[in-house]
């Protein structure tokens, strides 16, 4: 079965942890015989409304394939960096880039860019200073 999972991560954590949190979670997927389709970063958004008295969070979008969601599901329930998660079962197939970030790759200027969250053919070296 495929799944999209949408993690808001604490807005007090960096780029770099938000990226191994990632990364976390898809050594999850991939011991438990799932596989990773694909992962991005949308940003540090406004949330519509507080969680934990936090305005904003990382959001990150995991799309993967797995027969069984218990053991994502046991490590997101208790992991201190995430704030919220949602899993969306996908009945055939998930499509990466998102429509998510297709529409926000006009607006590149104005997002933190991940650099192993960015999917590949997106040229981000103008945006991230490098």
């Amino acid at each position: 079965m495929f799944y999209e999972c949408i993690l808001l991560i604490r807005p007090d954590v960096s780029a770099k942890h938000v990226a191994e949190v990632t990364r976390t979670i898809e050594g999850i997927i991939d011991n438990n015989g799932g596989q990773v389709i694909g992962s991005e970063y949308w940003g540090f958004k406004t949330l519509a409304y507080r969680i934990e008295k936090r305005a904003k969070a990382h959001y990150v979008c995991l799309g993967f394939s797995l027969s069984c969601l218990d053991p994502i599901y046991a490590h997101l329930k208790f992991h201190k960096d995430v704030l919220r998660h949602l899993f969306i079962k996908k009945p055939k197939g998930l499509l990466f880039p998102t429509v998510q970030m297709q529409s926000s790759m006009g607006d590149l200027e104005n997002q933190e860019i991940l650099p192993d969250l960015v999917p590949e053919g997106i040229d981000t070296t103008e945006h991230t200073g490098g």
